[in-house]
């Protein structure tokens, strides 16, 4: 997550606080109008946790290969695993591989789409280990 995106969520967890003392202090009034305050906050972040995704998944293989090439193990493989259905509606199916050690499948009807689906995949199981 980036910092702008951190401290907005600092922002909302500190308004969330604002809301929930107004309410507790009975001024119910200012306590709504600090909660429509909040909800804006929110949408404004899922906007740009969206737009963040967007981004991540759209460049996911170059991602990818820079958290590897940090990483102890450098050597990153898109491995075709499945190739399945007729020439105009083919599917295929590739492994991200790091190590030698399969990380996520992806699926889509052009190789690269499945990579970019499988590296996206990667990314987000990398990034939940990390926490």
């Amino acid at each position: 997550m980036n910092k702008k995106l951190l401290e907005l969520l600092n922002q909302i967890n500190a308004q969330k606080q604002v809301v929930i003392d107004l309410a507790n202090a009975g001024k119910l009034a200012e306590a709504k109008a600090e909660k429509e305050k909040l909800q804006q906050m929110q949408d404004k972040f899922d906007l740009l946790k969206d737009v963040e995704d967007k981004s991540l998944f759209y460049d996911a293989k170059t991602i990818l290969q820079e958290m590897v090439q940090a990483g102890p193990d450098s050597r990153l493989q898109y491995v075709l695993t499945r190739e399945a259905g007729p020439d105009h509606a083919k599917e295929f199916t590739v492994e991200t591989r790091i190590g030698g050690k399969t990380y996520a499948i992806g699926k889509g009807k052009t190789k690269k789409g499945a990579e970019q689906i499988a590296a996206y995949q990667t990314i987000l199981l990398l990034k939940k280990q990390r926490v």
